[in-house]
């Protein structure tokens, strides 16, 4: 099961604006799993993991694979890729919540498409950078 979060990304960084987003995110795992080593790591490995959170840093970058809001996939069930709100981020979430079957029904009942204030909402690259920078020191 995979959590993705979005962060919309403009040209407010100017021609760098991939490496300046690759650079936020690992510096966000790294901060992420120096804050929290007992249940986060950047080890790929599944076998190595030890039960841990997987804060994957590197499917930011050319070439990677991600799955897109709404898709449906190749399993029993069809379960579909769900956008969520950070409210909805328990022990009782997991990947086959969401269906085909139900799909519809949660987004009516939501009213509004969670994706969207991704699309409104424009970070300040350049101070998340300096600040994640900052609390790596």
């Amino acid at each position: 099961m995979g959590k993705k979060v979005r962060v919309r990304a403009d040209d407010a960084v100017g021609p760098n604006m991939i490496a300046a987003m690759q650079h936020a995110t690992s510096a966000n795992a790294r901060l992420v799993t120096d804050q929290h080593p007992d249940i986060a790591t950047t080890t790929r490995a599944i076998s190595k993991r030890a039960g841990k959170v997987y804060v994957d840093a590197f499917q930011n970058r050319a070439g990677q694979l991600m799955v897109a809001p709404y898709s449906v996939r190749p399993s029993p069930k069809a379960p579909v890729s769900m956008p969520i709100e950070w409210d909805e981020i328990n022990g009782k979430l997991h990947n086959s919540n969401f269906t085909i079957a139900n799909a519809l029904k949660r987004m009516e009942k939501l009213g509004q498409d969670p994706v969207l204030p991704v699309l409104d909402i424009k970070p300040n690259l350049v101070g998340v950078l300096e600040r994640l920078n900052e609390r790596l020191k």
